[in-house]
């Protein structure tokens, strides 16, 4: 063999191991410039705000401080869907509900009945009552009471005959005006037309005399130009005109039975029992003006 292959292939080897032992003393070198890189940037002083702010161009500051920061925008609570709400709502399904069962009550506590509404009643209020229609039929109550007490006065009398003899009617008239003045002795003015119904009276006629003219006035007047003074039990006196009441406001006071009339006697309202001739209540000074 020749001396010179040794040498080549000793030259080649040696060639190869260089080239295998480069990248990782390559690799080693960077790894190390790495380390001191670190090891520097630890070692030296991190500088402040305020020196990298000076660092900066000046174009660069002035533009940062002529910056106007943005408002925060509020974060709106986000709306849960329909489902999960309804979901959330109803309880789950293993856990028990608070729902707390009926109780009954006791046998010997039994609820109380209650009344209907139309038949309870408070205690503090009444029904509403008509102040004139209450008086009107008082009113007619005791004229009927006194018509129950002529009649049994005039029971105890001879029976009545026809007749058409003044006399004989004056007589029988007379007559039973002392049995009813029997039967109530103590009779004084406002027994029949009462406390209630006075004062409706009164306004009727009054109103209905306002609107007359002076000359009907002087007319009603002039039937009785001296008129007696009326009294409760007394007769109406024989030879005495009966004053004409006027129609007109006969129909706007209360009707009155058979043989009962109303009737003036000067500015006065009599109340006449026309068959006993008899003035069984007084008003006295109803016309005015």
């Amino acid at each position: 063999m020749s001396p010179v292959i040794p040498r080549i292939l000793t030259l080649a080897i040696a060639t190869t191991c260089l080239g295998a032992s480069m990248p990782a003393r390559t690799q080693a070198s960077a790894r190390e410039r790495e380390s001191l890189r670190e090891a520097r940037q630890v070692a030296l002083p991190q500088p402040s705000a305020k020196q990298s702010a000076a660092r900066k161009p000046a174009a660069q500051r002035a533009a940062e401080k002529s910056r106007v920061p943005e408002p925060a925008v509020p974060q709106l609570p986000v709306e849960q869907p329909r489902a999960q709400k309804e979901a959330l709502r109803q309880p789950a399904p293993h856990e028990p509900t608070t729902q707390q069962p009926p109780t009954r009550t006791p046998a010997a506590q039994k609820p109380a009945v209650q009344k209907p509404a139309a038949a309870q009643e408070p205690a503090t209020q009444k029904p509403a009552v008509n102040a004139q229609a209450a008086a009107i039929s008082a009113f007619v109550a005791r004229l009927e009471a006194y018509l129950v007490l002529r009649n049994k006065a005039e029971s105890g009398l001879s029976p009545q005959q026809e007749t058409n003899d003044p006399a004989a009617i004056l007589v029988r008239e007379r007559a039973l005006a002392r049995a009813i003045r029997a039967a109530r002795p103590g009779a004084q003015a406002g027994d029949l037309f009462g406390r209630d119904m006075t004062p409706l009276l009164v306004q009727v006629i009054r109103r209905d005399w306002k609107g007359r003219a002076p000359r009907d006035r002087a007319a009603l007047f002039s039937e009785m130009p001296k008129p007696f003074v009326p009294r409760v039990n007394a007769d109406y006196p024989a030879g005495w005109p009966l004053m004409t009441f006027p129609a007109t406001l006969l129909r706007e006071l209360q009707p009155l039975p058979d043989d009962l009339e109303y009737r003036f006697v000067g500015r006065h309202l009599i109340l006449r029992d026309s068959k006993a001739n008899l003035i069984v209540d007084v008003i006295r000074d109803v016309l005015v003006g």
